[in-house]
Formats: structure tokens, sequence, C-alpha cells
């Protein structure tokens, strides 16, 4: 029936965060979809190609003989239509990112709820408890005590102190169950 003397101190919410294996999902999906945006992004040019390129051979030249030629260069080459950049794919992982987004806040104000919710359950049986222990049990316990000396004297009747008794076990139970 020990009680502390305090309300045990509320942890952070981040601590709370790193607890749940829910928003660690979320956030993998989040970064999921921050990859699939980075990879239709990346697919908008993927037919555009610039390239730079160096040649050597050797040929026969008929008059001259054996000769080294080198060529150096710059591509470029241009799909056609122009237009086409992938942008449904894009607005699509655009859409999913967001959604991902907005499902982690969402999680996190459900979290923040649960968790208020849970400590407000705790001062509340921590208040009850303390009420208990500190008057009503007391109360309880000295009402029985005085009705059982009363009863030894032929002042109450029998079924007034068990009436006590019972009311001192049902605070000490309902003490007990706040406590834990």
């Amino acid at each position: 029936m020990a009680l502390p003397e305090q309300v045990p101190a509320a942890a952070s919410t981040n601590d709370v965060f790193l607890l749940r294996p829910d928003y660690f999902i979320a956030l993998a999906r989040l970064e999921k979809a921050d990859g699939t945006l980075q990879l239709e992004k990346s697919k908008r040019w993927e037919d555009l190609e610039l390239s730079l390129f160096i040649e050597r051979e050797r040929a026969i030249d008929a008059p001259e003989g054996l000769e080294r030629n080198t060529l150096a260069g710059l591509g470029f080459a241009i799909p056609l239509p122009i237009r086409q950049r992938n942008q449904g794919a894009i607005a699509s992982a655009v859409l999913d990112r967001e959604t991902r987004f907005l499902d982690i806040e969402a999680l996190q104000f459900r979290i923040r709820n649960e968790y208020a919710q849970a400590q407000q359950a705790l001062y509340d049986a921590y208040a009850t408890a303390k009420e208990l222990s500190d008057g009503l049990l007391t109360l309880a316990e000295s009402n029985f005590t005085d009705l059982r000396r009363a009863y030894e004297k032929g002042q109450s009747s029998l079924l007034q102190v068990q009436q006590a008794q019972e009311q001192v076990l049902e605070l000490k139970s309902t003490a007990l169950a706040a406590v834990a």
C-alpha cells in the first residue's frame, strides 16, 4: 500500500514516439514515398542524352603509310516529342508523399492523445489512492474499531460491525487497485 510522495513525472513526447513501432513504420513509408518521388523525377529526362567521346584509330593511307587519327566530340540527343516529361507519375508520387506526411501527423496526434489520456488516468489513480490512503481508509478503520468496541460492550449490533468491516475491505481493495 506504499504510495510515492509525488505523481511520477511525465516522459517526453519524443520518448513516447520512440516506443511506438507504428510510428517507425509510418516514417519508413514516408521515406519510401520520398524515394519514389525522386525516382519519378529522375525519369523525367531519361531519354535526354549528352555524351563526350574521344576515339583513336590507326589507318593505312596509301601514299603516306600508317597514320593515327584522333577524333574528339560532343554528342547531344533529344527525344521527340519533347513535352513528354513523366508528369503523371511525378504528380502521383507527390500526392503519395503528402498522404504519408499527413498520416504521420495524424499518428502523432493520436499518440499524443493516448499518452495524455494515460497520464490523466495516472493522475486520477494517484489522487484516488492518496485520498483513500490518507483520509478515508483511516476513517473507515477508526469507525470499524469503534463499532467493534461498541459491540463488545453491547451497544451496537453484529451487522453494523460486519458492514464497517466490509467498508474497510472495499476501501483497501479500491486503494490497492489505484496504487497498482
